[in-house]
């Protein structure tokens, strides 16, 4: 009798249930990490657009004028933050990154900073984490 050099239908079976145990493990903390990856790129953002105000602000000495298109930001980036200046006085400014499309981000949020360096987020983690 000649021996067989395939692979049996049980050997395929068990290495398929093994790969696909191995993917569900694995996507998850996959997806975290690009989850996170892009809010860390939003915080930075932030940081750069309060530089940028300011700069606006020792030119013109307020913010109130300031937009996002005449201190060159866009406001989204990509599709997972749009950016906002939600208050902009003639000594005072608050800035934030609202998670959109594939980045719905229950635990951060929306995340905020304003004039005095104060750091916040809407969701139900805490700033450490978040920022």
């Amino acid at each position: 009798m000649k021996k067989s050099s395939a692979f049996s239908l049980l050997e395929m079976l068990l290495t398929l249930t093994i790969i696909s145990i191995l993917c569900a493990i694995a996507y998850p903390s996959y997806s975290l990490y690009f989850l996170r990856q892009k809010r860390f790129t939003a915080e930075v953002t932030l940081l750069k657009l309060a530089a940028a105000l300011e700069n606006f602000y020792n030119e013109h000495n307020s913010y109130q004028q300031a937009t996002l298109d005449n201190i060159g930001f866009q406001t989204t980036m990509g599709d997972s933050y749009q950016f906002a200046i939600e208050l902009a006085t003639d000594t005072q400014y608050k800035i934030s990154a609202e998670p959109i499309h594939s980045q719905q981000d229950t635990q951060c949020g929306k995340l905020s900073l304003d004039s005095n360096g104060e750091k916040n987020n809407s969701g139900a983690g805490n700033i450490q984490d978040c920022w």
